[in-house]
């Protein structure tokens, strides 16, 4: 960071842990004799240590915490200075600076933020740097207008952080409702679900043909709400940054195969084929969570049963390619348009490919796939063009 040597400022990345990763500031070299690996509270004064674990604490709960004031040792006297700190992308950013002017200029330099006003943002910042590099040939009149526009800026960025923390109180109060709206509505659609097969069962050979459609469509619709409400239950604990994974070996070779013929009902009631085949030599075996890839794998399968048509045929593979697992799903279905590819795996995503027999969805159900994918340290690509079928690759680490 290229900054003048009298301000005392200090920057460090942090893992959500604490730990820090790396010194981004440190200009009165407080920190050069420090071993790397240490944790945040090893940088503060032991006066503020109880407070500088509180300090981090609550930016993990809510992901900014603004103007704390923690002692840092210098020499043999402490100097109080103000901390900010940020949680993004997994990744703590925490600034100390003697004033919070000080804190805020450090953020376009550390920060990786996103958006329209983001972009303004940079703009301005920008332009205040051409106009500083300029300063020596300026006269006072040019750097009064420095001056104003820093000030410009500082407040923008104080603006800014505001109405992030607004947007992350609501994103918060969104994934509660989710979930809580979700979890109200499981239990009386399934006993409506389970009422339903109940009578059937009951009244087997008694109903005419109009009861049989209306039992069929009270099933079907209380199945695809059950799958819309464990969707949003997936969809509001991704969001919410809780997806937790329970890692193990998994022989992918057994869990797609199995998948694969589970998928087989389905599409045979459709008069679409399904084969599957291990290509090279295996073992096709990964570390991850077991039921987390199993949805993976029966979103895929059973999204390209969906939108293929009576007579064609569905080819699932999966090999091992260095420390590669690839598993493929390739179906003969319409093809999918540059412009819908693009919002494929955006939440709620509705295309104009329609599924061959009517069938619904939920919109959700691939995005939630790419959020296990990369949960797992892998990739999900997309290869399809209208009228010659759809090819849907996931790539996962191979276990060593």
């Amino acid at each position: 960071m290229n900054r003048s040597s009298h301000r005392d400022v200090i920057a460090l990345l942090c893992d959500d842990m604490g730990v820090v990763r790396e010194v981004l500031a440190d200009e009165r070299n407080r920190f050069e004799n420090v071993p790397a690996g240490l944790p945040f509270t090893a940088f503060v004064h032991p006066t503020s240590l109880t407070k500088a674990r509180n300090f981090f604490k609550e930016i993990q709960e809510k992901g900014i915490v603004l103007d704390w004031e923690l002692g840092v040792a210098t020499a043999n006297t402490v100097t109080i200075l103000q901390f900010t700190g940020v949680r993004h992308e997994r990744q703590t950013i925490i600034v100390g600076a003697e004033d919070s002017n000080s804190v805020m200029e450090l953020y376009e330099e550390i920060l990786s933020m996103h958006g329209d006003q983001i972009t303004l943002l940079r703009s301005e910042v920008k332009r205040r740097k051409e106009l500083a590099d300029e300063l020596q040939l300026m006269n006072l009149q040019g750097y009064e207008e420095v001056t104003r526009l820093n000030n410009e800026l500082v407040t923008m960025q104080r603006d800014l952080v505001k109405k992030t923390r607004e947007l992350e109180a609501l994103n918060q109060q969104k994934n509660l409702f989710l979930g809580i709206a979700a979890h109200d509505l499981r239990n009386p659609i399934g006993n409506i679900l389970n009422l339903s097969q109940l009578l059937q069962g009951d009244l087997h050979g008694k109903l005419d043909e109009d009861a049989t459609l209306y039992f069929r469509l009270i099933d079907s619709s209380c199945g695809f709400l059950l799958q819309l409400i464990s969707d949003l239950l997936d969809f509001s604990q991704i969001e919410s940054g809780k997806l937790v994974l329970d890692l193990e070996t998994v022989d992918l070779e057994a869990l797609v195969s199995q998948q694969t013929s589970y998928a087989r009902t389905s599409a045979e009631a459709k008069g679409v084929g399904v084969s599957f085949s291990a290509l090279g030599e295996g073992p096709f075996t990964t570390q991850g969570d077991r039921g987390r890839l199993t949805q993976v794998v029966d979103n895929l399968i059973s999204n390209a049963v969906k939108f293929s048509s009576s007579e064609s045929t569905i080819e699932v593979f999966l090999n091992r390619k260095g420390k590669k697992m690839l598993f493929t799903v390739q179906d003969h279905g319409p093809g999918i348009s540059p412009e819908d590819q693009a919002k494929l795996f955006h939440p709620f995503a509705k295309t104009s490919v329609r599924p061959t027999a009517g069938e619904r969805s939920t919109g959700l159900g691939l995005s939630i796939v790419k959020r296990i994918v990369d949960a797992h340290g892998g990739e999900i690509e997309l290869e399809s063009s209208v009228g010659r079928g759809t090819r849907l690759r996931v790539c996962l680490p191979a276990q060593e």
